[in-house]
Parts: C-alpha cells; sequence; structure tokens
C-alpha cells in the first residue's frame, strides 16, 4: 500500500500500481485465453436441454456415468497395485539388474493407451498368439472363447487391464521417489524395532505416502476420462464416447457441450477431492535421504525382480512384439502415401505446437514471477487446468468459442480455420506440461541474476532476452520436447478439431485399427511409439541431470 498524508480526514492508503505492467497484462491476457475454453460446457449446464439432450439423459447417460465411474474405480485400483509393489521393491532392496529394471518401468509410457488396446486384441483374437499357445497346450475352443470375451480382448475386463498396463508407470515414478527418499529415518527406526518387512510397508510406508499416491492416482484418472480409441474399441460408453457420439452421431453441439459440461464438473470434483486428500500430511522425513537398499538373499532374489519385470512387460514388451510381428508381415503391402502425409502433418503440428506453448509458457512463467496480486496468480494457477480436463471437453469449448467469434465477419475467416482451432486447443491443453519444465527454473534459479539485473539498470524486458533465455536453453528444450511428444499422440482432441481429410498419425492408427485393419495400423502405430521412446529417454535423463 502507498500511503497519503495529504488527504482531509487522516492518512488513507490507496492500491500499489503494479511494478511491471505490461507483465500483469500479459499474465492476465494468456489467462483468460486458456480459461474461456472451460465456461461453454459449463455454460450449457444452466440453458435448457434440447431434445437430444432429454433424450440422452433418460436413456444412455445413466450407463455413461456407470461404466465411467466403474472403469476409473477399478483402473486407479489396479494401477495402484501395479505401480506401488514394484517401487517399494526397487527402492527397499538390492538385487541384479536393479538398475536396469528401474529405467525400464517407464517405457509403457511410450505405447499411447489406444495403441496398447489394439495390440492385446490382437494377441486374443480368434488364431492369434495366445488362442494358436491355448490350442497347443490342448485348451478347449470354449475355453479360449471365454478368455477373450472376459480377459484382455474385450469388455469391461479387458479395458480395465489395457488401462491399467498402459498407466501403471505414473503411480510407480511418484511411489518410488516416495519411498527412496521420503521416509528413510522412519524405516530404519521400525527396523530396528523388529518390524518385519511387510509391516513396514503396509503400516508404514503405505499410510505415510498417501498424498503422493493420490497424486500419481490424479494424473492417472486424469489420462483415463481422456481416452477415447481405447475405450470405443473395446465396446464400453463412458462420458468420452459419448460427446464423440452426440457430435458425429447427431451432429448436435449443445448435447455434447451438455455431456461435456457433466465430464468437466467430474474432472473439478475430483480434482477438489483430491486436493482435500492431499492437505493431509505424509509422516516423510523433515531432511530426505537415500534409503539404503538391503541385499536379496535365497528364493527372493529370482521372485522380486519378476515382481518388478512383469508390468513392464504386459505394458510394453508384449505389445511392441505383437506390433512388429503385424509390421512385418504388412510392410511390403503398406499404402505409404497416406502414411507419409502423416507424418508430415504430425511433425508440423507438433512443431508448430511446441513452439507456441514454450512461448507462452515463458511469457506465462515471467508474468507470474513479476506480478504483485496474488489474486491473479490464483488466477493463473486455473487456467493451467488444461491437462486436467479431457481433450473432447476442450475442443467442444473452441468449438462454441469460433461459433460465436464466427458471427463478425472481420475474424470469421480466423476462426474458422481448423489448423488455428487445433493449434490453440493443444496450447489450451498442454502448456501446464512445458510450465512444469521451465517455472521452476525461473521462479527458484534465476533470482540472483534478476537483482544482479537491477542493480545494473537492466528492465524486465532486457533482463529476459539478454540474461534469462541463454540460461533456460535446457528447460525450453525439455518442454519443447515433451510437449511436441504430447501433441503427437494426442487422439480425442485432433479427432473433434481436425480439418478435413487432414490425419495425423495417431488419427490414422485409429481408423485403421476401427475399420479391422488391425494390422495396417502397426505400421503407424510403430512410429507413434518411436517417439514416444524418444520422449522416455528425455524423462529419463532430466530425472537424472
Amino acid at each position: 500500500m502507498i500511503r497519503n498524508n495529504n488527504l482531509r480526514g487522516g492518512i488513507r492508503f490507496l492500491p500499489r500500481l503494479p511494478l511491471y505492467p505490461s507483465w500483469v497484462l500479459i499474465l492476465g491476457g494468456i489467462s483468460v485465453l486458456l480459461i474461456l475454453p472451460f465456461l461453454g460446457p459449463l455454460y450449457a449446464l444452466l440453458r435448457p436441454g434440447n431434445e437430444l439432450w432429454q433424450h440422452l439423459k433418460s436413456t444412455v447417460l445413466p450407463d455413461y456415468l456407470r461404466d465411467t465411474l466403474v472403469l476409473s474405480l477399478s483402473v486407479m485400483a489396479v494401477t495402484a497395485v501395479m505401480g506401488a509393489v514394484p517401487a517399494w521393491i526397487v527402492s527397499r532392496y538390492r538385487f541384479p539388474l536393479r538398475r536396469m529394471l528401474d529405467k525400464s518401468m517407464l517405457l509403457p509410457l511410450a505405447i499411447p493407451a489406444y495403441i496398447t488396446a489394439y495390440a492385446y486384441a490382437g494377441m486374443t483374437d480368434y488364431f492369434g498368439p495366445l488362442w494358436n499357445l491355448g490350442t497347443r497346450l490342448g485348451m478347449s475352443g470354449e475355453a479360449l472363447r471365454s478368455i477373450r470375451f472376459t480377459g484382455m480382448g474385450e469388455g469391461m475386463g479387458g479395458l480395465i487391464l489395457v488401462m491399467s498396463f498402459a498407466l501403471h508407470p505414473y503411480v510407480y515414478v511418484i511411489l518410488r521417489h516416495q519411498f527412496r527418499f521420503r521416509i528413510t529415518s522412519s524405516l530404519e527406526a521400525a527396523r530396528s524395532l523388529g518390524a518385519g518387512e511387510l509391516k513396514q510397508f503396509f503400516a508404514l510406508a503405505l499410510p505415510a505416502s498417501i498424498p503422493s499416491l493420490t497424486a500419481a492416482l490424479t494424473v492417472v484418472l486424469m489420462e483415463l476420462l481422456n481416452e477415447y480409441g481405447a475405450v470405443v474399441y473395446y465396446g464400453r460408453n463412458t462420458i468420452t464416447t459419448g460427446i464423440f457420439r452426440a457430435w458425429f452421431g447427431f451432429y448436435d453441439l449443445p448435447a455434447a457441450r451438455r455431456l461435456g459440461g457433466v465430464l468437466m464438473l467430474s474432472v473439478l470434483a475430483i480434482l477438489f477431492l483430491f486436493f482435500l486428500i492431499q492437505r493431509r500430511k505424509g509422516y516423510g522425513d523433515h531432511s530426505p535421504r537415500e534409503l539404503t537398499p538391503i541385499r536379496l538373499r535365497g528364493m527372493k532374489r529370482l521372485i522380486f525382480p519378476l515382481l518388478v519385470m512383469l508390468p513392464m512387460l504386459l505394458g510394453f514388451a508384449f505389445p511392441l512384439i505383437q506390433l512388429l510381428s503385424w509390421g512385418v508381415r504388412v510392410l511390403p503391402g503398406t499404402n505409404w502415401s497416406p502414411i507419409i502425409q502423416g507424418v508430415g502433418n504430425t511433425l508440423g503440428l507438433g512443431v508448430l505446437s511446441g513452439i507456441l506453448i514454450v512461448i507462452l509458457s515463458i511469457a506465462f512463467a515471467n508474468g507470474r514471477r513479476l506480478s504483485s496480486y496474488p489474486i491473479l496468480n490464483r488466477f493463473s494457477d486455473l487456467s493451467l487446468v488444461g491437462h486436467s480436463v479431457p481433450g473432447a471437453v476442450i475442443a467442444l469449448g473452441v468449438l462454441g468459442i469460433a461459433s460465436t467469434l464466427g458471427q463478425y465477419s472481420s475474424v470469421a475467416s480466423l476462426v474458422q480455420s481448423g489448423l488455428m482451432l487445433l493449434i490453440f486447443a493443444y496450447v489450451v491443453r498442454f502448456i501446464a506440461v512445458s510450465h512444469r519444465a521451465i517455472a521452476p527454473v525461473m521462479e527458484y534459479q534465476l533470482k540472483k541474476q534478476d537483482e544482479a539485473s537491477r542493480s545494473l539498470g537492466a528492465g524486465p524486458w532486457k533482463t529476459l532476452f539478454r540474461i534469462h533465455l541463454p540460461s533456460l536453453y535446457p528447460a525450453i528444450f525439455g518442454a519443447l520436447a515433451l510437449s511436441f511428444l504430447e501433441v503427437v499422440k494426442e487422439l480425442p482432441l485432433t479427432m473433434i478439431l481436425r480439418p478435413f481429410n487432414f490425419n495425423t498419425l495417431a488419427v490414422r492408427a485409429y481408423e485403421l485399427a476401427a475399420n479391422e485393419m488391425v494390422q495396417e495400423a502397426a505400421v503407424p502405430s510403430l512410429i507413434l511409439v518411436a517417439l514416444g521412446l524418444l520422449g522416455v529417454i528425455l524423462i529419463q535423463h532430466r530425472s537424472e541431470t
């Protein structure tokens, strides 16, 4: 506050003006643009529903909600087990190949969930690898059919397993850090008091890790709610598939936006619930230090590494082997023209979107640093929720903005450009990924440079371009790579907003699989997997450095 003694009636206080008004305006403008797409689906819930919405509400909406709830709770339970057990073993014990298995646990993230679903459907298909193996083992046709229809081939059970195989690394990465660094003193004290290994895990490690486990399951749930390709391929009905059916099947944007509003409210409620859970403090050490692993002996030296290896095999090795088998089979007759076009479209979108995302992330993070308004910073926090919101909801919000602005002739041609809308939607959804890579560096590592630059009379713009940006090159490269990889793998958002006859690799793989040409889908899928592997290598490199 600024004190003003010249006013009659005593001392009064005037609002403090921002030190850097241009950066306050930049932060506010970016935040408003990022939050606009969320308002349309929420506003749609306040308006009277049309005839199609009444029909959906009375017929299929309960099924959408039921399948979404069952799938969400089941996948969270399975991923918690698949991530927590290997994280505990790798953190607590020393055994052969420990470091290699630790690194390999991230490999399932290289394969998008919908591609994993295609691979497992093929493996369990009639006369597929598992069918042939069961036949050689003497299993009956009825038993083999039951494996397909109740196992990983079709239905809710198969979808739960496939999504868990694809998403469990999120739980593993977060809990591994918790077990390895945050509860060392507590585990050493428990061991000195005679607590057994199982008791240490269930009575100490898991309760102390509830906030970390909650954060991991939040990421899993947000990725699950965004999934469309795997869900529709396995024949289930979630709210996300309902949005596509309302838009592509009935061409009814208001009904699709209302479904998006229902999904948006669900996401906000889940985030708020998990926020309340995370407010509970764990029992972590005040001074984190690495846990000294215990050497395994006896049969545990064989069993425990297998338990760590199994999730990686299920989530990466088996699907990759199936894709390679299909790829070798169909490669001679592959029509390369649409694939080359898809590669060009994918790379172009990824690079353009990634560059724009990084530029806005730098401006956004710098504006937060220089803003003197806490309420503006809180508002900007809310604008970063895009990565937690399913891509279909963001796409509907962007379509609503385009529909509104399209009424004005001066901007109609701009907002009706499909590529512009698509890139804007990518920015809304993935700017949080880039922000998490850039903001910590700008917030904590560049403060001394700020002070030195100001003491020499340099303003914020000169400081940013001549001092901060050269120091940010590693973070900028990481943010650009991560944003690029998120864009090239995105399917629901791309399918809704892409221009006519514009295919990316993800869309091409989905269309081939949807047309029962799943083997032909292997070639674009393998290219996406190769790009995903680059992302995993980058994540591992950043975690080590």
